[in-house]
């Protein structure tokens, strides 16, 4: 099967036989936008892509043909579902990168969306589709029509709280046994000679289950389910 990922405004597809790979579509909203693109999904269901736009907050869906097929946007569709306040995204002006004021070791500079409707990490999962909102940061979820369409039943899933750090989740993956496993990523570094994209050491991985039966004193119907794993020892 292909693997899809994101670079710049693009989205790539690669041949799972052969590895070349080809151009399957591309964000125009992202184009001048060095935020650009995050997490990417692909939903076997409905045969479709989705990916988050890291400038407007918006999550775009793809058909199998490159063609958009729809957005979600979080601040405006997800919050209120939970009873907060919207985020309208703001029309700023593209980035310019010739501009003094834009830095490439300053991602401030970048033209990333509020937290308040940023979102990364996607991962689909029982015809809902999980992300990730920087604010928190927090996990919500919303359905999947049998069309491929987004339901309107947005839903606050759980505050991923009690970490050394309030990093945002870049990868969320659901288990053979329905945990919820999500990693985290530090914050963007814009190192001038490529050396560094992420401040490191700071991120976590995480797992939950879901309750079964469901305690009603806890607002989140997820629970934290830790384990040790050991991957090395730690360099002198």
């Amino acid at each position: 099967p292909p693997d899809f990922g994101g670079s710049a405004g693009s989205i790539w597809r690669v041949d799972g036989t052969t590895g070349e790979a080809t151009p399957f579509a591309t964000i125009a909203s992202s184009a001048n936008a060095p935020a650009s693109l995050g997490g990417v999904a692909f939903d076997p269901t409905t045969t479709q892509i989705f990916v988050t736009e890291r400038s407007t907050g918006l999550i775009y869906r793809f058909g199998l043909d490159g063609s958009q097929r729809g957005t979600y946007d979080h601040g405006t569709t997800g919050r209120p579902g939970a009873g907060l306040a919207p985020v309208p995204m703001a029309l700023a002006s593209p980035v310019d990168i010739t501009n003094p004021a834009f830095n490439t070791e300053n991602p401030a500079t970048w033209g990333f969306t509020p937290t308040a409707r940023r979102v990364y990490g996607l991962a689909v999962h029982g015809g809902r589709l999980y992300y990730a909102a920087a604010e928190g940061p927090e996990i919500w979820s919303v359905g999947i029509n049998a069309d491929g369409s987004f339901a309107g039943d947005a839903r606050w899933e759980l505050d991923v709280a009690g970490l050394p750090s309030s990093n945002e989740v870049s990868n969320i993956v659901f288990d053979p046994e329905g945990r919820m496993i999500l990693a985290q990523r530090g914050p963007a570094v814009g190192s001038y000679d490529y050396s560094v994209f992420a401040e490191p050491m700071t991120s976590s991985v995480v797992r939950y289950t879901r309750e079964v039966p469901d305690d009603p004193s806890t607002p989140s119907t997820w629970v934290e389910t830790p384990d040790s794993y050991a991957i090395g020892f730690r360099p002198n």
